[in-house]
């Protein structure tokens, strides 16, 4: 029986890194909905906020400063790497999708057999990945930033996002991967005056995200959509699991327990 296919509560881009490196199994292909610039941009953000000057001033007892080094110490590891992860990575598939359209086209002709990275070194039996049940067993097909690369543009619908939902399902299942989908922790919500703006996005929002039923469909003057919408849940439940990743950040709460799918 093939794994079911999971969407992870969203995490950053060091987050999504190290979890892949430490604990995924070859031939697991990662999947990013953005350009390469962009990913590794945000990477390196995430990695390396900048830092103010103003730092540096000693009376200065802001805790959000300690925030921001606390974050930046998680992450200080994808910095100094110990040669196993470098190794590991090296023999990790990721392809990058500006578009839906580059997304479909890439798992349309997708094989696993295909691939050319052989699998990486042996690991001790201490060193074995930890997969806990929400981030699945054996390798995974991976995709970062699904709904992102979907949302404004025309296929922002429930057709639109079942049909590459549908495919990301069936490519995974025929090549012996989990599909898994995780999102960027920051997503677009709606702003004043019918606007969009910038706003941090936990699986709840994510899952309570809503879209209309068919393509080409209009927002009115609000912001909001013309005619029926259904939400991000109710389209990808007929596929995939909702639950908490490994970075363990967001919880599902126990009124969400209910909504997951088979």
């Amino acid at each position: 029986m093939s794994p079911a296919a999971v969407l992870l509560s969203p995490a950053l881009p060091a987050e999504l890194v190290s979890f892949v490196v430490n604990h995924t199994n070859h031939p697991t292909t990662l999947i990013v909905g953005s350009r390469r610039p962009e990913f590794l941009s945000r990477l390196a953000d995430n990695v390396r906020p900048p830092r103010d000057p103003d730092d540096d001033d000693p009376d200065d007892d802001d805790p959000d400063d300690d925030h921001a080094h606390d974050h930046a110490h998680d992450h200080a590891h994808l910095l100094a790497a110990p040669l196993r992860q470098v190794a590991v990575a090296r023999h990790i598939r990721v392809v990058f999708t500006p578009t839906v359209t580059h997304l479909r086209a890439f798992l349309s002709t997708f094989s696993a057999l295909e691939s050319k990275l052989p699998p990486p070194p042996s690991r001790p039996d201490h060193a074995a990945p930890r997969l806990t049940p929400c981030s699945g067993a054996g390798p995974l097909l991976l995709a970062y930033g699904f709904l992102e690369l979907h949302r404004d543009t025309s296929e922002w619908s429930a057709q639109g996002l079942c049909d590459t939902a549908a495919a990301l399902v069936a490519t995974a299942r025929q090549n012996d991967l989990r599909p898994v989908i995780v999102e960027p922790r920051v997503g677009v919500g709606g702003g004043g005056g019918g606007g969009r703006a910038v706003v941090p996005l936990g699986l709840a929002e994510l899952l309570a995200e809503r879209m209309p039923l068919l393509g080409g469909a209009a927002r009115n003057t609000a912001g909001r959509w013309t005619g029926r919408t259904v939400d991000v849940r109710t389209v990808l439940g007929r596929w995939f699991r909702f639950e908490s990743g490994h970075w363990g950040r967001d919880r599902v709460r126990e009124d969400d327990q209910d909504a997951q799918g088979p």
